[in-house]
């Protein structure tokens, strides 16, 4: 399932980053739980990931957040792999990724192509990562 950033069912973005990748208006996104509990009550599981200095930092936060198993390799070829096995829609509100995506646009642009390549082979189904 490929998310239609029109018809998502938290709240209204500003806009998409990538595929299935959303920033979410500020405004909505000043209370993180009001957030998160939106996309709940329309059956997506959610979890919340915070910071993340570098690429190998935010890999290891989406292992923790999401419960990979202990074979995933903390590198973008893994990641891209545990996203695809996963079987439940599943939306991760991620707060603090600006200092990411400034310091290390090159791995920013990276993990973005990365979560659009699952979405764009279909091997992702329900997944959403949630800029807040």
């Amino acid at each position: 399932m490929t998310i239609d950033t029109d018809a998502q069912p938290g709240p209204q973005g500003i806009g998409p980053v990538g595929p299935g990748i959303v920033l979410v208006d500020p405004v909505s996104s000043a209370d993180v739980s009001q957030v998160a509990q939106v996309w709940r009550n329309a059956g997506w599981r959610v979890v919340h990931m915070s910071g993340g200095a570098d690429l190998e930092a935010v890999l290891a936060g989406f292992g923790r957040v999401l419960s990979f198993p202990s074979r995933y390799g903390r590198n973008l070829d893994a990641l891209r792999d545990c996203l695809a096995d996963m079987r439940t829609d599943t939306a991760v509100l991620w707060s603090g990724w600006q200092p990411f995506q400034c310091d290390s646009p090159r791995d920013w642009g990276r993990l973005v192509d990365t979560i659009g390549q699952c979405l764009d082979e279909d091997k992702l189904d329900g997944f959403a990562l949630l800029l807040v």
